[in-house]
């Protein structure tokens, strides 16, 4: 079976490395056909690094590029790298990935067993504020996900209980280009929970703790806010026109908070002032479960007010533009 290892990436020139070298020193390397980056326009050093990397000899040739232009989001680059594989199946990494020892062997027992697999992320909590927030509460938000020990099963009941990427995934082929030539006509915007929603109606889909790599968030304040606040639209599109649930209620709770706040702050402006300033230290409170110590929870508090903030933005500019993009994509009505 042919293992196509795809890694799409932007401005990550820097991670590379790192990642290529775990690839080699957990013998990954002997189990794959080939190595594909995906450079979706980057403007930093990303060509020059993948370059260098592909001319190293203990990559043994492997080592294939595809540059595109312009950036066009990860779901395009994963998409356009499915279709030039050359394996029946492809292993999704992330840039800020390292693979650890022993991952061949798992990634083995995965394919043998059929199906998309979801791996696990570890993340180093000690090396920055971004990496302890990320973890802290992701294991607030998903306790399910961080509760298991063997691979689970993911069903149509289940599947919002628990963390999922392709950070570190793996599937066949054939299937990623079924679905990804689907939301291609719907033009989406989420590029990870709807995919992986559509994979899992083609077949089995399980998480699978012991393919697990180590991952880095983005370490800057400025590119760490960047991306809650792109991640706002995809999660409306899934969360409340796609899959409504509790989340929906929660986006619907805010919004209905807000236009309250609004309409209050029209005919008293100086008390809309007084309680928009107020809800600045409620919201830093809500990372009290966050920490494991009371100096976590306190230290996480400034990230978290900022990352609320940026990521409610992005929720409502995803509702404007699922709204629009439902509204254009309706039949138009036949008059009789």
């Amino acid at each position: 079976m042919r293992v196509t290892v795809l890694i799409p990436t932007y401005n990550m020139g820097e991670y590379l490395p790192a990642l290529a070298g775990s690839i080699l020193a957990s013998g990954l390397l002997p189990e794959v056909y080939e190595i594909l980056f995906v450079d979706d326009g980057s403007v930093d050093a990303t060509p020059q690094i993948i370059e260098s990397l592909a001319s190293e000899s203990q990559f043994d040739g492997k080592i294939r590029a595809l540059r595109l232009e312009p950036n066009r989001g990860r779901f395009h680059a994963r998409f356009e790298g499915a279709r030039l594989a050359k394996g029946d199946w492809i292993l999704f990494l992330d840039s800020r990935v390292q693979v650890k020892e022993g991952f061949a062997l798992n990634l083995q027992r995965a394919i043998k067993r059929g199906g998309a697999t979801v791996g696990w992320i570890d993340t180093d909590v000690s090396k920055n504020i971004y990496s302890l927030y990320w973890q802290r509460s992701h294991e607030t938000v998903f306790r399910r996900h961080y509760s298991i020990r063997t691979p689970v099963e993911l069903t149509t009941t289940n599947y919002d209980q628990y963390l999922k990427g392709t950070g570190i995934f793996v599937c066949p082929t054939s299937h990623f280009l079924e679905v990804c030539t689907h939301l291609e006509r719907l033009n989406i915007l989420s590029d990870d929970t709807l995919l992986l929603r559509e994979l899992l109606e083609l077949g089995p889909m399980r998480i699978d703790p012991s393919l697990a790599v180590n991952w880095e968030p983005r370490s800057d304040l400025k590119s760490f806010l960047k991306r809650f606040f792109e991640r706002g639209p995809g999660f409306v599109e899934y969360h409340v026109f796609k899959a409504p649930g509790r989340y929906a209620a929660v986006v619907m709770a805010g919004l209905f908070i807000i236009a309250l706040w609004s309409g209050f702050s029209l005919r008293y402006p100086l008390d809309g002032i007084f309680w928009a300033l107020l809800a600045v230290p409620l919201i830093a409170l809500t990372a009290l479960p966050f920490g494991k110590t009371w100096g976590e929870s306190f230290r996480l508090m400034p990230l978290h007010t900022l990352v609320i903030l940026f990521f409610g933005a992005g929720v409502l500019r995803g509702l404007f533009m699922n709204t629009f993009k439902n509204f254009r994509l309706r039949p138009p009505r036949h008059r009789r």
